[in-house]
């Protein structure tokens, strides 16, 4: 019982921390006033935050397994395997497709009112 507590706040933790590694790359831009990011409903970062969420888990399912590899194929395997769930666990989502994720995040990482949009977002869904 521990154990999946641990792991659970460690999750958080680790989503936490890459939120505020997104909000620190976002401040050289905001700053400058330069980046002009698209229109995104809650509908939209509510399933963005989601398929974020799974895409996380599944890279921390599977980096441990990619470090413990025995060959380079065997890793690069895994890798493609791990590559595979994360689309799929974004395309699972609705309201959202693949290349729309990437822009979302992308446009996250630069604008600092959207970052905190999808920041909320993750949160909330962390509970």
């Amino acid at each position: 019982m521990q154990v999946m507590q641990l792991k659970t706040q460690y999750r958080w933790i680790w989503l936490l921390a890459l939120v505020l590694f997104f909000a620190f790359l976002m401040l050289p831009q905001a700053a400058s006033g330069r980046v002009q990011a698209p229109e995104v409903s809650d509908a939209k970062l509510e399933s963005v935050a989601k398929a974020y969420i799974e895409v996380v888990a599944i890279q921390e399912e599977y980096r441990p397994r990619i470090e413990a590899a025995q060959s380079p194929e065997e890793a690069q395997q895994l890798q493609q395997e791990a590559n595979q769930e994360m689309v799929e666990a974004i395309e699972a989502q609705d309201n959202v497709t693949l290349d729309e994720y990437n822009t979302i995040i992308q446009a996250a990482q630069m604008d600092e009112e959207l970052g905190a949009r999808l920041s909320a977002h993750i949160q909330r869904e962390l509970g």
